[in-house]
């Protein structure tokens, strides 16, 4: 069987253990990891920020872009208790920061329409990559931005520093 794309996460999955890439990516039966309450807090805090961002940008027309909608699609069932509440304690602490108030402005200021939920693809050197950022937008000055958005550290047992380039 031949990979179709490989994305961030295949590839870091590749690079940590190449059984586990065969058995996620390869095998006739595919076997996944279950979504853990870490991975759980950033889907459910990817929820919150798009559907607000969405709702102030556009209006609620869009059915895709509610929070039970992203919520749901999003988060595991066996998690979704942990994550709702996880996922809007993060989400008040980016508003919070004032982080959220600069990125509403500039999404505001964009010279095209903001993207949420979509796909970014392209081939080097003959391999095929996918991504599937947060957010897309074009600046004022032409800079395109592309975020992706990192929740690192909630369920650690230590405080967490940003990790580098996030």
């Amino acid at each position: 069987m031949t990979v179709k794309y490989l994305s961030p996460t295949s590839l870091h999955v590749w690079e940590a253990d190449r059984e586990r890439f065969f058995f996620r990516y390869l095998a006739d039966r595919r076997q996944y990891d279950d979504q853990t309450n870490a991975m759980s807090v950033g889907s459910s805090f990817d929820a919150y920020v798009k559907a607000d961002l969405h709702s102030k940008l556009f209006g609620d027309s869009d059915p895709k872009f509610k929070f039970g909608a992203l919520f749901e699609t999003q988060v595991d069932t066996h998690v979704r208790d942990f994550a709702l509440g996880a996922g809007k304690e993060v989400f008040d602490a980016y508003v919070h920061s004032g982080s959220y108030e600069v990125l509403l402005r500039e999404l505001v200021q964009a010279v095209e329409e903001p993207e949420f939920e979509f796909t970014l693809r392209q081939e080097i050197c003959g391999v095929p990559l996918i991504g599937k950022p947060d957010c897309k937008y074009v600046r004022k000055d032409g800079t395109t931005v592309v975020l992706d958005w990192k929740v690192n550290g909630f369920c650690g047992k230590r405080a967490t520093s940003p990790a580098k380039y996030y």
